[in-house]
């Protein structure tokens, strides 16, 4: 009966973290559709055939892009790893109330 009890005592925590997990999965997609939709309009709007005087320009340019796209997916695999971190608390809480341990341990 004492292990019954500390399942219900666990169960918001999971909850908890189960909402987290999820609001952050809903965060990322925002965040994907939010940055690479524009970023993306950006950059097409922006190519054109360069002059050949314009090389600086154009390296300047595809650094710009590479920085960008770099920042964007450091961005996001962050976010995910968040929404993650979350999944994995609900397993470690579950793992500790199924062998017997207290949930004021945790």
């Amino acid at each position: 009966m004492e292990h019954m009890d500390e399942k219900i005592k666990a169960l918001p925590l999971i909850q908890d973290h189960q909402i987290g997990g999820y609001q952050k999965k809903l965060e990322w997609v925002r965040v994907t559709i939010t940055i690479l939709t524009p970023s993306l309009v950006l950059l097409i709007g922006l190519q054109e055939k360069p002059l050949p005087f314009e090389r600086l320009l154009r390296i300047l340019f595809l650094t710009s892009i590479l920085l960008m796209t770099l920042s964007i997916l450091m961005g996001l695999w962050l976010l995910l790893g968040e929404s993650k971190a979350h999944a994995q608390a609900v397993a470690d809480i579950k793992s500790f109330v199924e062998e017997g341990q207290k949930v004021d341990e945790y």
